[in-house]
């Protein structure tokens, strides 16, 4: 699939010459918030509805847009096009702590760890979403709900099969906790950093090797296991899917 130079349609909802709107309704209150999406070109046929998507119903808000690996001419473009901030940075600690813990020649799967660039983004608070979803409601009012001690990481829906396996229950800070999908998180660098990911593999690496769940499952057990080995209180946006168990990665 090309992305031809009138792509998207002319309409002023689509424009690329439409002047970002940036500050939305954060200027209020003197934060910065936005969203982070990974994608290249092996996943273009989702990346564009997607943005089509973010236009139409979040364009107050920033889009920033993580590269999953090399393969991203059509991908930039995109970026171009829609107004989101490609990010040129490449993130070697994350592509460190991949290699780390999912080492070998067929683990490319490890990349799916770069969506936690997002929390090295300059945003007070960042919403994480997968790109396999269309948008059809206004991000704005999620934001600002994070507090300390309260509520510090928000999830969309759990996930109880893809997470950890039985083995668990040995740990007493993985027991009765919120096992939730990835897909879509909302947090603060307030609350969780990546130096919180390479601190706790430095130190937990062989209870998270023990506990998580294999079969082509990368970023969905470490972010669970991170945010639950720092106690962080998580919460699920109002109106979530309860019965959800979305495979993630």
């Amino acid at each position: 699939m090309s992305l031809p130079s009138s792509y998207p349609p002319s309409h002023p909802l689509f424009s690329p010459t439409r002047a970002p709107l940036s500050e939305g309704a954060a200027a209020e209150t003197g934060k910065r918030y936005g969203i982070a999406i990974v994608g290249n070109d092996k996943i273009i046929d989702w990346l564009l509805p997607f943005l089509e998507s973010y236009l139409a119903t979040n364009s107050t808000l920033p889009i920033y847009l993580i590269p999953y690996d090399d393969n991203v001419a059509m991908t930039r473009r995109a970026a171009e096009i829609y107004g989101a901030t490609f990010i040129e940075e490449e993130p070697k600690e994350i592509d460190k702590l991949a290699h780390e813990l999912y080492p070998g020649l067929f683990n490319n799967n490890r990349r799916r760890l770069r969506k936690l660039q997002a929390l090295a983004l300059p945003l007070d608070e960042v919403a994480y979403v997968d790109v396999d979803v269309i948008l059809f409601r206004d991000f704005t009012p999620i934001f600002g709900r994070l507090k300390p001690g309260e509520c510090e990481f928000i999830v969309a829906s759990p996930s109880f099969e893809y997470v950890y396996n039985n083995r668990k229950d040995k740990y007493p800070f993985l027991r009765d906790v919120a096992l939730f999908n990835d897909g879509f998180w909302v947090t603060s660098n307030k609350y969780l950093q990546l130096s919180d990911f390479i601190n706790v593999i430095a130190q937990d690496a062989e209870i998270f090797h023990e506990v998580r769940k294999r079969g082509q499952l990368f970023a969905q057990p470490l972010v669970n296991f991170v945010v639950h080995r720092r106690g962080l209180k998580i919460k699920y946006l109002p109106h979530r899917t309860r019965t959800s168990t979305r495979r993630q990665a």
